[in-house]
């Protein structure tokens, strides 16, 4: 017996030109465009922080590190508006000839139309003076007379 040869043949439809003309742009793989791109990254970012969020020793790291201080920024964007509603209501007390509230923290829970607590969870608190008083949160960290202290001061004027 002899060998015998087989022969392929592989076409490739850039070869030639006659080969050329039957690649078109119904058999072309389709393009993606940068919207499609964008989409796919943000899906694929979902997905890692999704796989990094099921991990205990990761999740505490991502909340501390990335998203308490989103969260905080907001929070402290929050603030200035409740304490402009507090010192407001306070005025209107004080112009009525009711003097500052005898206990600050049932008056927060009782007649202030806000919320008593800031959002970290801590008491708003009251510094009455001789000419006016200072409304305020202690911010973040929970401690009185830091940076991150957010206060509305109002002068208080004789009738």
């Amino acid at each position: 017996m002899g060998a015998v040869r087989l022969r392929s043949k592989v076409t490739n439809p850039w070869s030639d030109a006659r080969d050329r003309s039957s690649f078109n742009d119904t058999n072309r793989p389709p393009r993606l465009n940068i919207a499609d791109m964008i989409k796919n990254i943000v899906v694929l970012a979902f997905a890692l922080l999704a796989i990094a969020m099921a991990v205990p020793s990761s999740r505490a790291k991502i909340q501390s590190d990335y998203f308490a201080p989103i969260v905080n920024s907001v929070n402290a964007k929050l603030v200035p508006a409740r304490l402009d509603a507090m010192t407001e209501q306070l005025d209107v007390r004080l112009g009525r000839g009711e003097g500052f509230p005898g206990n600050w923290e049932a008056w927060l829970r009782r007649d202030f139309s806000g919320v008593g607590e800031d959002p970290w969870g801590n008491a708003y608190y009251l510094d009455p003076g001789r000419r006016g008083y200072t409304v305020g949160s202690v911010g973040a960290d929970g401690e009185r007379g830091t940076e991150d202290d957010i206060t509305a001061t109002s002068e208080v004027t004789p009738s």
